[in-house]
């Protein structure tokens, strides 16, 4: 990587919370970060969003195959997968009607990003994911057309694959693209499968935004919550590792997408451990009130992966969102990332 600058301390965050007049509670803001993983664009011309680039349409599909036979096991987004024996791509399993979209059993479900955990560091057990495998590869699914947004009914809308192979393995390859995935238009560009866009894993120190108790348990002015969100954004910002001049210049390059295993997740619109329960137990995760779950929640669901909408890999979920897949700590114990869930939250 060609700027090594190291993640912020918490007591580099503390000074810098009083520096931004966070003063009386710089400490508390400072016990608030959460260590995490930032996953970032290898190569670093790919960090900063490209206003020119159009969303939601693809580069030919020959290209994505191309760049995902480059790089089969590596961390990535977008693509075809590496896989093993016996793999079988996650479908829609019922036929429905869904917020005026008409979802069709069978149909496949686009593939988002793989994690091959051999090239994570190891995690931080402050971070929420200490019973992450070591080796092995995660595999992230999801409906482009139709999102999941944690409601029971979108139980087959994503999914989470875990090999515990290692991806040097023979039995190792790159699916199989499955009939139905894949639109043309008539340029040559296509839809259902993101461009490739090879990651890597920086260390972070994060703070979450102004929803969680622990944030409003400090009582903040309104000048205090802009400061705080300031300084939440400028950790968020240099976790992208942009290039110099990339980051200094003014303009949407300054809000870079925000890729996360574990840690904190950056909440668009409100917590999800609770939705995330109420769910997995096939019950409304909208009708309130849930409050008496909101901590038993919390102390048992974890941020899995974080997936911001992306430039490089035509990736826009909603209006600029971002996915959020999750699991409980026993699952994640027992590996059992089948019984991961998934939400979407966007702007």
């Amino acid at each position: 990587m060609d700027d090594e600058r190291p993640a912020a301390t918490r007591e580099e965050i503390r000074m810098r919370a009083e520096a931004a007049g966070l003063g009386r509670v710089a400490e508390a803001v400072a016990d608030l970060a959460r260590p995490g993983l930032r996953l970032v664009a290898e190569d670093a011309s790919r960090r900063a969003p490209d206003p020119g680039k159009a969303l939601g349409e693809h580069p030919p599909l020959s290209e994505i195959l191309r760049a995902s036979r480059a790089a089969p096991g590596r961390t990535r987004l977008g693509g075809v997968p590496l896989v093993g024996e016996g793999f079988s791509w996650p479908r829609r399993a019922r036929t429905r009607e869904r917020y005026g979209d008409r979802i069709r059993a069978g149909t496949p479900l686009a593939f988002i990003a793989q994690v091959n955990l051999a090239e994570m560091p190891p995690a931080d057990p402050s971070g929420g994911l200490r019973d992450l495998p070591r080796s092995g590869m995660l595999l992230f699914f999801c409906d482009e057309e139709s999102l999941p947004y944690g409601h029971p009914e979108d139980s087959d809308a994503f999914s989470v694959v875990y090999l515990p192979l290692d991806p040097d393995d023979t039995r190792m390859r790159l699916a199989d693209v499955p009939d139905g995935l894949v639109t043309f238009s008539d340029h040559g560009g296509q839809w259902g499968m993101p461009d490739v866009v090879v990651l890597e894993a920086l260390p972070e120190l994060a703070l979450p935004g102004p929803y969680p108790d622990e944030v409003r348990a400090m009582d903040l002015s309104e000048a205090e919550s802009d400061a705080y969100w300031h300084l939440a954004e400028e950790l968020e910002r240099e976790g992208a590792h942009l290039p110099a001049d990339v980051a200094e210049t003014p303009g949407p390059a300054n809000y870079p997408p925000i890729h996360r295993l574990g840690g904190v997740p950056h909440e668009i619109q409100n917590p999800m451990q609770a939705e995330c329960e109420l769910a997995r137990r096939g019950e409304d995760p909208h009708a309130p009130p849930y409050s008496r779950l909101e901590e038993e929640a919390k102390a048992r669901w974890r941020l899995l992966l974080q997936v911001d909408s992306d430039d490089a890999a035509g990736m826009m979920w909603g209006d600029a969102g971002m996915l959020y897949y999750w699991i409980r700590d026993d699952d994640l114990a027992a590996r059992r990332f089948d019984r991961a869930w998934c939400v979407m939250q966007c702007y």
